[in-house]
């Protein structure tokens, strides 16, 4: 439900080669035309990995993509939400690889800025506002600035979790300096467009104005861009490779930088 992205077709290993059958099915039944979401295989990766870039147990970490995945808000309330949106999108879309990494990261830092850039139907920002309310019962709150150009983007956002948001339809290298020109953020997501100098200025712009701690990522690491800047700024770096279950693409390659915390 989040924008898709162009990644180059060599990176996209067809699962599903030599399936015509299989392919058929997707293309005549499935609703998810040039977005998808499906379920990983390799959760226990994914979180090994977060687990090393936020320095906090695995076992913890697991248990955030679990709580992800159980939660009503992302699960039985996002299915009714959907309603008559159910002759395009899946009545169930399940949390993939970048949902679960963005939910897993809020909950762990609770920042009080939070970031992203690609809104499209507004899946990964319900995700990442259920965390955010989630934060909150704690004592931790949190907002989330949403940069989409389609005005009207987050349809599945309700009401209910739109308290704490705040979608702008502008373009991001206009909107994004004049935004964090007042505040420094704590995680910033890149899901907008995959052109590496695209990438380069909304990801240098949410470095260059991180808090300490603070996770930048983006959905299109096969770039190398976050790579080259975590380098240049003598930042932590991890990567990770969704491996989609029973689905023909071959799933994102996240990349995630992480600031350097104030020492104690």
């Amino acid at each position: 439900m989040d924008h898709q992205g162009a990644e180059p077709a060599q990176d996209r290993p067809g699962p599903w080669r030599g399936r015509p059958l299989k392919i058929a099915s997707f293309v005549l039944l499935d609703p998810e035309v040039d977005t998808y979401t499906y379920r990983v295989e390799n959760d226990r990766e994914l979180a090994e990995g977060l687990a090393g870039l936020l320095g906090s147990p695995h076992e913890e970490v697991q248990a955030l993509l679990s709580e992800a995945q159980g939660d009503s808000e992302l699960g039985e309330r996002l299915t009714r939400d959907i309603g008559w949106r159910v002759l395009f999108y899946k009545r169930r879309p399940a949390l993939d690889g970048h949902h679960l990494s963005a939910y897993a990261i809020v909950r762990t830092l609770g920042p009080e800025v939070a970031v992203e850039t690609g809104i499209l139907e507004g899946l990964g920002s319900r995700t990442i506002l259920r965390a955010l309310q989630r934060n909150a019962e704690d004592g931790r709150d949190g907002h989330l600035w949403s940069f989409d150009i389609v005005r009207g983007a987050g349809a599945v956002v309700p009401e209910r979790l739109a308290t704490r948001w705040t979608p702008l339809y502008e373009p991001s290298e206009e909107g994004l300096p004049r935004l964090l020109a007042e505040r420094t953020v704590g995680f910033f997501i890149h899901d907008s467009l995959p052109d590496p100098e695209h990438q380069r200025r909304e990801l240098a712009t949410a470095i260059d104005r991180a808090r300490p701690g603070a996770v930048v990522m983006t959905v299109h690491g096969w770039s190398g861009v976050l790579q080259e800047l975590a380098q240049e700024r003598d930042l932590s770096y991890a990567e990770f490779r969704e491996r989609p279950h029973d689905h023909f693409y071959g799933g994102r390659h996240l990349a995630w930088a992480r600031v350097p915390a104030e020492p104690d």
